[in-house]
């Protein structure tokens, strides 16, 4: 029976209904009371254009805010869209029902409510605890919504925004970090900057990561928490540290960078101490201290980086590469051996001192590095020559190779070289000499050292001989 009556019932109710809502055409008075009135109308698609024709007249239409807000409650979804729009084309004056559009059962018009708040912006700042209270939607897109609508509510909304790159989806965190980003550029950067010690001591990484990237756009206000990034557990919090000061390096605000960067190199990690050279670099004098003591560092890697900074800087360089030649240990280092020969004749009155240093070590190093050089180490062969008096035989050999591979005018030192006590120097000065073949003074040289006692020497110099 009831079965029956229902299709009865429907059409009764819908007579209803036809008879409540009001003919569009009998809607007279002002624009705005004319489209109030066919808010109400039984078609849908003249109630959508209503409430768009409303939202066209913007701020005028402010009377019609009770009628858009009792049309929130349409049975139509586009109906509902288009009075939230209208509501956010008339302003300031509809925040008070657009805040309580957040709360409506439609993730759509929770969506509309927060663009069409963020449309309105700071004017609309009594809406931030509601948005913030949209970061915790269950629709992931009205919390995008309401992330974007909270990025144009200027510094108040920093909290907010922080909540929801601390809380938020993938989505709601990009939105966040822009919008953060933009208003850490502007001049409430201190405002944002306040919010940020606890980000950077959250126990997830991406949100860490995320905070480092933002310190960037706040620049140089953000050094103190530069410092506490750059000391962060995790190699990546670390790395993105050193690539945003990087950015911010110049040498107009050395003296602030350099302090901080500077806690890069002693990272515990090889490759994020190089990337702290390559940012350290761009501060120009004021790094040489740093690139320096750099050069001492245990990896191959970060020396070589030191090295290559100090060449390209130029000013500077001369000392810190002296220092490193002072302070290595017994081996020549191939770092500093490269950025020598980078430098060229530049390195070479340097390297002609260091000759005369009261450390064997030094001395030794000095006359090897200065054989690396090639052409350019000519006008240290005096001061080359004098050490074949050494009193350390690892000096007498550095000098004696090196003085063969210069020019002929060392052919007389090396013909004295072939005089000394030990068999190595006496065996580098038959190499040394073997490279002026077929001259007449090495080759008399060469013939006297084929009665050398050493028979490596005597052997050295009848090949060579016997060449030529």
């Amino acid at each position: 029976m009831v079965a029956r009556r229902l299709p009865l019932l429907l059409l009764v109710l819908s007579i209803a209904r036809a008879d409540a809502a009001p003919d569009p055409k009998a809607c007279t008075g002002e624009a705005v009371e004319q489209e109030i009135c066919r808010l109400r109308a039984g078609m849908a698609i003249i109630r959508q254009r209503a409430a768009m024709t409303l939202g066209q007249m913007g701020e005028r239409a402010s009377r019609a805010i009770p009628a858009l807000v009792r049309a929130l409650s349409d049975r139509e979804g586009f109906v509902r869209e288009a009075v939230v729009d209208a509501l956010g084309a008339i302003g300031p004056a509809a925040v008070a029902a657009l805040r309580a559009a957040l709360r409506h059962r439609d993730k759509e018009v929770r969506c509309r409510a927060a663009d069409a708040l963020g449309q309105i912006g700071p004017r609309a700042a009594s809406a931030i605890g509601e948005l913030g209270g949209r970061l915790r939607d269950r629709d992931m897109w009205v919390r995008v919504h309401a992330t974007k609508a909270l990025a144009r509510m200027g510094p108040r909304a920093a909290a907010a925004l922080v909540l929801a790159l601390r809380t938020g989806g993938v989505r709601a965190r990009e939105a966040a970090s822009s919008a953060l980003c933009d208003l850490g550029r502007g001049k409430q950067g201190k405002a944002v900057l306040a919010r940020f010690p606890g980000v950077l001591r959250d126990r997830r990484e991406f949100v860490r990561e995320a905070a480092v990237d933002l310190l960037g756009c706040i620049g140089l206000e953000a050094l103190p928490l530069f410092r506490l990034a750059l000391r962060d557990r995790l190699d990546t919090v670390r790395e993105r540290a050193i690539e945003e000061l990087g950015q911010l390096a110049h040498a107009d605000v050395a003296a602030r960078v350099a302090p901080v960067l500077a806690l890069s190199l002693r990272d515990r990690r090889e490759h994020l101490r190089e990337a702290g050279i390559v940012a350290i670099g761009r501060l120009g004098p004021a790094a040489v201290p740093h690139l320096a003591r750099a050069m001492g560092d245990r990896a191959a890697a970060v020396r070589f980086a030191a090295a290559k900074a100090l060449v390209a800087m130029r000013t500077g360089a001369l000392p810190a590469f002296r220092k490193a030649m002072i302070e290595q240990g017994e081996r020549v280092d191939e770092a500093l051996t490269d950025a020598l020969k980078q430098l060229g004749q530049e390195a070479v009155p340097m390297l002609s001192k260091l000759l005369e240093h009261k450390k064997a070590s030094v001395r030794r190093n000095a006359a090897t590095t200065l054989g690396h050089l090639g052409v350019f180490a000519a006008p240290a062969a005096p001061a080359l020559a004098r050490l074949l008096k050494d009193e350390q035989v690892e000096v007498r050999l550095a000098a004696t190779e090196t003085l063969g591979l210069l020019d002929e005018s060392t052919t007389p030192a090396l013909d004295r070289a072939m005089a000394d006590r030990h068999w190595t120097v006496r065996w580098a000065a038959v190499v040394g000499l073997s490279r002026r073949l077929p001259g007449p003074k090495p080759t008399a040289a060469l013939r006297r050292a084929s009665s050398d006692p050493s028979w490596i020497v005597r052997r050295t110099a009848a090949e060579a001989l016997k060449g030529n």
